[in-house]
């Protein structure tokens, strides 16, 4: 009997953690498409095959479900673009951020991306978006800082690789404002920075 009862938990809690993915992944698409303040709690539940009182099991608020749904476009932007630029030195990462800005892809923003208003609106209007999307910030630059090379006059390292995020945040803003961005003139820049 025991072991009967330890099985059904452990489906319920599979499919209780499969419908809070169904709502974070829903939320994501419409917020894409919309922005976050649009679609309607009936629309997202609706999108991910589930109730409002499924909603209300999951999160206590809107806001919640959209801190769920930032944190994990966040998670996946720097998934991807730290995956591109697996390269364990820091001019690989900068050609593989580059590679990305040139085709528009998605993990910087481009086509069936959220576009980086989106997340700024995110960050302006709850304090905990801003404060996971600045920790996220950080840990690039830690990153990145760990991939430099030593500077020439003492270890600007962490200058440099906070130079590099702010060159990035303007890059995302450019592809979000449909900038023309000329990624073959950048590239030596960015490189001298490394």
């Amino acid at each position: 009997m025991r072991r009967r009862s330890s099985y059904r938990s452990t489906v319920r809690e599979q499919r209780k953690d499969e419908t809070r993915a169904a709502l974070v992944t829903a939320a994501v698409e419409l917020f894409q498409a919309e922005g976050t303040e649009a679609p309607s709690l009936d629309r997202i539940c609706a999108a991910a095959g589930c109730t409002r009182g499924a909603f209300y099991v999951h999160f206590a608020t809107r806001e919640d479900l959209i801190v769920a749904a930032m944190e994990l476009a966040l998670q996946q932007f720097v998934g991807k673009v730290l995956e591109a630029g697996a390269a364990s030195d820091a001019a690989g990462f900068i050609d593989a951020f580059l590679a990305s800005v040139a085709r528009r892809a998605p993990e910087v923003g481009g086509t069936g991306a959220l576009r980086f208003h989106h997340l700024l609106d995110a960050c302006a209007r709850y304090p905990q978006v801003r404060a996971r999307y600045l920790r996220l910030l950080d840990a690039t630059a830690q990153t990145l800082r760990a991939r430099l090379a030593p500077g020439g006059r003492g270890d600007d390292r962490a200058a440099r690789a906070e130079t590099l995020v702010l060159i990035a945040l303007g890059l995302l803003a450019s592809i979000d404002l449909d900038r023309s961005i000329d990624v073959a003139a950048l590239r030596p820049v960015l490189r001298a920075l490394v």
